[in-house]
Order: structure tokens, then C-alpha cells, then sequence
């Protein structure tokens, strides 16, 4: 009886189970449904447990996106940087679905924590007189943050991990949406692959610490009959 007041987690094993493959037919749908398809597979909806360690081996097989269709209509503008002087571009909605209209499913997908978005800028310092700061939508880390020191390790962690000496640079860091703690994870997750990019030998150690892994998971919805995701009213029998 002990062990049914124990949360379930499954070993490392659970990683060798076999690879599952869910084929998904794009014709005549719209991105938003698709998209939504997609992501409730590809976060476990449909699995027993959920463990951010293991590899489920859950892939997605999308067919005949090329008739996929867009509940907006064709004003929706895609844009791609290739991070030279000039090279914003921006095409359609139709073009791109001429181009790459896989393209089009990846970007409907690709999410970030719950609803925050994260924007992170390294700027390095020419001198070893500066001391390094993180600079949150204008204010320090520690103040955006409510000096809380869960939120503030974690923005820390990524440069603890990698051995960064952060007094060599400033970080210039943009979030919105989504409260302090989805706020906290988006922004820890811009860090690491702003530090992939500066030294892809980071990239190992890295991901070795599950930090270039997005974290999908979002708040259950409410249910009808029920007062909340789960919770049952109280049951009287007489």
C-alpha cells in the first residue's frame, strides 16, 4: 500500500521502448488544427507518464501539406533572418507553400514555454573593466524577478553549467506573455541557445542538462461537471 502514495516515474529503460510513427493527412485542413494534432502527440497526451529525461521515440508523419489552409486567409506573413546585413526577408503565406509548405506545420508547432516569449541579446564587452549584467525588460534580474531565488538560479544555471564568466558581456533580454515562472523558463531556454551560438561546444553539456529541450507542457483545461482539470465535486450519497 505504500507504494500507491509514491508518484509513478519510469526508469531509464523506458527510453529502449520501440519507435511509434502517427501519420497525419494536412489535406483540406486548417494550420491551427494540425498544428494542435500535432503538439498533443508529440507532448504525450495520448502516454500513460510523462518524463522529461526519457526519449518516447514519438514521431509524426504529415502528409500533402501543400493543401494545407489557413483559417486567416493569406495575410499571414512569415519571416526568416539569416543574421547578415539585409537578410530579413518575408514572403507569404502563399509563397512559402510553394516553397517549403512543410515549412509552414513547423512554425504552427514550435511554441515556448506556456504563453512566454523569450529574446535574448549577448553584447560583449571590449574591456575587462565591465561587470557582467542581465538586463530584463529594462531592470535587473533580481527586481523583475521579486528576488525570488528559484527564478533567479534558473537564469543562472546555464552559465554555471558551460563555466561562462558572465562579467565579459551584458545581456539584453526581451519576454513577454505568460507569468514569472513561464517568464523564467523561456528566458533560461533563450540563454543556452544564445550560448550555442557563441561556442557550439556548449551544445553537449548543454543538452546533456535538458536545457535546449523546450518544456510544452500547459495547464490542463477545465472539464464540464467538474470544478477544475481533475477535481470531482464532493460526492454525498444521501
Amino acid at each position: 500500500m505504500d507504494k500507491m502514495n509514491n508518484t509513478y516515474f519510469p526508469d531509464k529503460t523506458y527510453s529502449e521502448a520501440k519507435h511509434t510513427w502517427y501519420l497525419i493527412d494536412c489535406k483540406n485542413q486548417t494550420v491551427g488544427r494540425i498544428a494542435t494534432a500535432i503538439a498533443r502527440i508529440l507532448i504525450g497526451k495520448n502516454q500513460s507518464t510523462y518524463t522529461p529525461y526519457v526519449n518516447t521515440k514519438i514521431h509524426v508523419i504529415i502528409t500533402n501539406s501543400k493543401y494545407v489552409i489557413m483559417s486567416s486567409g493569406d495575410k499571414k506573413i512569415y519571416f526568416r533572418n539569416s543574421r547578415r546585413p539585409g537578410g530579413l526577408k518575408k514572403e507569404s503565406f502563399n509563397q512559402l507553400k510553394l516553397r517549403l509548405p512543410n515549412r509552414i506545420i513547423e512554425h504552427a508547432v514550435k511554441g515556448r514555454r506556456k504563453n512566454a516569449i523569450a529574446r535574448v541579446l549577448i553584447k560583449m564587452h571590449k574591456n575587462e573593466f565591465n561587470n557582467g549584467k542581465i538586463i530584463i525588460n529594462g531592470q535587473t534580474t533580481e527586481k523583475y524577478l521579486q528576488y525570488n531565488p528559484i527564478y533567479i538560479n534558473k537564469i543562472y544555471l546555464p552559465f554555471e553549467i558551460v563555466n561562462y564568466d558572465i562579467s565579459t558581456s551584458d545581456l539584453i533580454v526581451q519576454v513577454k506573455g505568460g507569468g514569472i515562472s513561464g517568464q523564467a523558463d523561456a528566458i533560461r531556454l533563450g540563454i543556452a541557445r544564445t550560448l550555442c551560438e557563441i561556442d557550439t561546444s556548449y551544445k553537449p553539456l548543454l543538452k546533456q542538462h535538458n536545457l535546449l529541450t523546450r518544456d510544452s507542457r500547459i495547464k490542463e483545461r477545465r472539464k464540464y461537471g467538474l470544478k477544475k482539470a481533475r477535481k470531482a465535486p464532493q460526492y454525498s450519497k444521501r
